[in-house]
């Protein structure tokens, strides 16, 4: 019953969330595990996997009729970009001018397809919220009426909670990154047409574009790639926000890390730490899968000095009995400003 891309969700979870009318005793609990339960189902509806699936199927199809057609060059060109979305697990925007056409327009078509599912993921992501917020501010208000007012701020509580989880915090974000509008946030399907790209130009020599970093990580690795690619000599400032919280410390901590007087001492300094020099759970930056770590901090100017997409991680050991434990994400905003001679890179 699917009408668009992840678009059923919101309206299946809204009869979800009626389920249990006011006035009847619904509880705090009741209603935040169905909210959570929806939450988890529109992530997985709008999961990229098989879009990425899709795309190095497609490569696969595209280079083996260059190699029966004899195309060399469009082979060499396929072989490329397959070999780059192995490693990458991203579909860069907008695509080279020099890239082989047939690579150029698989790349346009599944790139644009997975911005569309980012801005459905958020869109959806805040429908459902606004929705429950809804529900939960119509059970508190019955309770004001019935004079159980330390029940409705149970209620209240929870509402202001959720507004202020970094789920939602995110998902402004996605949506302020320059998603299309349209009718998502109703439930309607996409509207028709490209999405606009993750990253944007905003003139003939400066790149911009944002990401969601968390502190697990990504799905099959600590660092996560973006499809934001520099070359020597290009000036790259990267400015972040938000908290997450990394094991053994109770309490979260920005961009920055946590201070060395809070941990410097205990027996797992050493033992949990990517870059025992760089604060733990700082936001680090890097050039490729060589590249050497930086701290980000609130901000972080450099020059390029290595080819590559910017990768991103949390200054936790790479181990997943560690990595599991962390929460939270760094939302980060990248400006590349291109050397003379390369804004048609």
């Amino acid at each position: 019953m699917k009408t668009g891309i992840g678009s059923v969700w919101v309206v299946w979870a809204w009869v979800a969330l009626a389920m249990v009318t006011p006035g009847v005793g619904a509880t705090v609990e009741e209603l935040r595990s169905i909210y959570e339960q929806q939450l988890e189902r529109v992530k997985a509806e709008c999961s990229p996997a098989a879009v990425l699936s899709e795309y190095a199927a497609q490569l696969d199809a595209a280079n083996k009729a260059a190699r029966e057609a004899g195309d060399l060059m469009g082979y060499v060109a396929l072989q490329k970009e397959q070999e780059r979305i192995r490693t990458e697990k991203t579909i860069p925007l907008p695509a080279p001018a020099n890239m082989d056409k047939r690579a150029a327009l698989l790349r346009q078509t599944y790139g644009t397809r997975l911005s569309e599912l980012s801005v459905v993921r958020d869109r959806n992501i805040l429908t459902l919220t606004q929705q429950y917020v809804q529900r939960l501010n119509s059970e508190g208000s019955a309770l004001i009426k019935g004079g159980d007012t330390a029940a409705a701020m149970r209620f209240h509580a929870e509402a202001e909670r959720v507004k202020g989880s970094q789920t939602v915090l995110s998902a402004e974000f996605g949506v302020a990154a320059g998603a299309p509008s349209g009718g998502l946030a109703s439930g309607a399907p996409p509207a028709a047409g490209p999405a606009a790209p993750p990253a944007a130009e905003s003139g003939p020599q400066t790149i911009k574009a944002r990401k969601r970093v968390s502190a697990k990580g990504s799905m099959t690795a600590a660092w996560i790639v973006t499809a934001t690619r520099v070359d020597p000599g290009d000036k790259v400032i990267v400015t972040a926000s938000g908290r997450w919280q990394c094991p053994r410390i109770s309490s979260p901590c920005g961009p920055s890390g946590y201070p060395r007087s809070s941990y410097h001492g205990y027996s797992w300094y050493g033992e949990s730490l990517q870059y025992v020099e760089i604060n733990y759970g700082a936001l680090l930056c890097r050039i490729g899968s060589g590249g050497a770590a930086r701290a980000v901090n609130d901000r972080l100017e450099f020059v390029a000095d290595a080819s590559g997409p910017l990768q991103f991680t949390c200054n936790v050991k790479d181990d997943p009995g560690l990595r599991k434990q962390c929460s939270g994400d760094m939302d980060v905003e990248i400006e590349v400003a291109r050397k003379a001679g390369d804004s048609a890179r």
